[in-house]
């Protein structure tokens, strides 16, 4: 029992929602180009698309290291935020591990510490561009959280931070070293560039909603977010219209095959999502933290559900 209360502990540690948005992401990327790869090899051979091939030998293992390796680095990475910002975290996010009095402080670096030699000895066992892959997103989550950089102190190098990790580095980076397995080389395919462009921008959106309903904390810390800069309401409209902008670009992809061949599916998809994305924003009070979290919650399922998505676009 007390075993289970401990993982628990660690499971609400590690923040879950960015734990499966690692275990979702990294899974996707895989499929997006497992599927790629068997569409280039039936119009080659002209052929029907079968699955058979998808997971090649040793790609079990390859795609369980990897993502095992993904979120031990993410374990590492939110988990020392937590460890840097407890006195933050006391105001804005009391119900936190720490906070809360579940973890002590020391325990709480141990499993940062612990999470992160298990991430770079995975990303090792999976060669060197994963291991060279993990490494800069680490460092970035260091220096997100860490002085002498700091960069969750300004909305500007928090914004870059999260889109660098998030967007540009998760999703070109996994990309290009399942492609290597897959098919021996580093390129890019075009398929892919849709899914990097909109998750770059969300990841910018969540580096300014998840600001608004942390405004006490991060003003009496002197942190400069968007909120705190603009108004609440001021970075709410703006990260409102830059995800509208990012799912209009989406659907224009599908419906004028931009980047990826026509899909009614991708085209049905985003259409729905933006639909639900402006309803629900819409209906949220961003002076009301309850509200604003209940609609950042949202926000993150959104997010889950265009990577468990994209693959299929693809077919």
């Amino acid at each position: 029992m007390v075993i289970l209360r401990f993982l628990h502990t660690i499971y609400k540690f590690g923040r879950p929602h960015t734990l499966f948005g690692s275990f979702f992401s990294v899974f996707s990327l895989y499929l997006i180009v497992a599927f790629q790869h068997e569409i280039d090899y039936a119009t080659a051979h002209t052929s029907l698309f079968q699955t058979n091939h998808l997971f090649q030998k040793g790609s079990g293992f390859l795609l369980l290291n990897t993502i095992l390796s993904a979120l031990a680095c993410n374990l590492f990475i939110t988990g020392l935020n937590q460890w840097a910002d407890v006195e933050i975290d006391k105001i804005n996010k009391p119900w936190l591990p720490i906070p809360a009095g579940l973890l002590m402080r020391k325990d709480a670096l141990t499993i940062c510490l612990v999470s992160l030699f298990v991430s770079l000895t995975l990303a090792y066992l999976g060669g060197g561009f994963l291991l060279g892959l993990i490494s800069i997103i680490t460092l970035i989550g260091v220096a997100y959280s860490l002085p002498p950089i700091k960069f969750k102190m300004h909305h500007m190098g928090a914004a870059i931070a999260i889109s660098t990790v998030r967007g540009l580095l998760v999703n070109i980076g996994f990309i290009l070293y399942f492609q290597h397995y897959l098919s021996g080389n580093y390129t890019l395919p075009s398929a892919g560039i849709p899914l990097i462009l909109f998750i770059t921008a969300f990841s910018i959106g969540i580096a300014w909603f998840k600001d608004i309903p942390d405004i006490k904390g991060d003003r009496l810390a002197g942190i400069k977010t968007l909120p705190l800069n603009l108004s609440a309401k001021g970075a709410f409209l703006l990260g409102t219209i830059l995800i509208a902008i990012a799912y209009v670009f989406m659907i224009l992809n599908y419906s004028f095959a931009i980047f990826s061949s026509f899909s009614w599916l991708g085209l049905g998809f985003h259409t729905f999502a933006l639909f639900l994305f402006i309803y629900f924003g819409q209906k949220t009070d961003v002076n009301n933290n309850l509200n604003i979290r209940k609609f950042y919650k949202f926000f993150w399922v959104l997010f889950f559900a265009e990577y468990l998505a994209f693959p299929f676009f693809l077919l």
